[in-house]
């Protein structure tokens, strides 16, 4: 069974555990199932609780969500998060700029060096949805530039125009 057959009998059609085979008990999934549940908000502290139960106990988690969660037909859209996409032509212009690929492009940053836009290259260890740590090249007093126009280029002047923790922004 997929992750939506399962909510499906959550939600709706509620066929007591032992009547699914073992193949279908390897795929329920209690992350996914917490996951689709919790995003839909009238069900958001039922998934709260049942986060808590033992995750491993597969048979416990879905009986709780059939036992609390009403018989109906309900919605349960995953909602990703949003990702900040770098504009392609701002990237086109970095990999043409440093002939570099689409890829390696992503990984320069703006500072702001000495009242103007400089472009340099660091070593990114990891991104996420809202962030993004860097191993090097970024040095201490270094201006990062966070918000971005189109059509900047290096060398451009450039102001800071906020703080956050001693450190312009």
């Amino acid at each position: 069974m997929k992750i939506f057959d399962w909510l499906k009998q959550i939600t709706g059609d509620k066929k007591p555990w032992s009547s699914f085979s073992e193949d279908d008990h390897k795929q329920f999934s209690p992350y996914m199932v917490h996951r689709y549940i919790s995003m839909y908000e009238p069900y958001v502290e039922v998934a709260n609780y049942a986060q808590s139960l033992p995750q491993n106990d597969k048979e416990k988690i879905y009986q709780f969500y059939c036992s609390i969660i009403p018989k109906s037909s309900v919605w349960l859209k995953y909602i990703k998060g949003s990702r900040n996409k770098i504009s392609e032509e701002l990237l086109q212009y970095v990999a043409n700029f440093y002939t570099v690929s689409f890829g390696e492009a992503e990984e320069y940053i703006y500072l702001i060096k000495n009242g103007k836009l400089d472009l340099r290259r660091v070593n990114i260890s990891r991104k996420e949805t809202n962030s993004v740590i860097v191993n090097s090249g970024v040095q201490t007093g270094d201006t990062l530039v966070v918000e971005l126009l189109q059509g900047v280029a290096p060398g451009m002047p450039a102001i800071a125009k906020s703080t956050i923790m001693g450190t312009n922004r």
